[in-house]
């Protein structure tokens, strides 16, 4: 286990479906057929166009990203 995922806590699991769904429903993700880089995650997440509510903050990217590997809810691929 990696030990900083013990230090979070998802209170409104709303909004954590909310951050992936920005993911899932952009269209240049779709396109790629569901291929995304870490700095396009990073871009979608932090859209200045979206609401202040409904972003992720920054220090907390890099954390998802790494607990969707842990969680095979993603998988990195080669030249991404």
């Amino acid at each position: 286990m990696i030990p900083f995922l013990h230090d979070i806590v998802i209170l409104k699991p709303d909004w954590l479906a909310t951050a992936i769904s920005f993911a899932l429903d952009d269209a240049e993700t779709r396109q790629d057929y569901g291929l995304i880089s870490f700095e396009r995650l990073n871009y979608i997440w932090h859209d200045p166009k979206r609401k202040k509510k409904n972003g992720m903050k920054p220090v907390y990217t890099a954390s998802f990203y790494v607990s969707w590997n842990v969680f095979d809810l993603s998988y990195r691929v080669a030249g991404l």
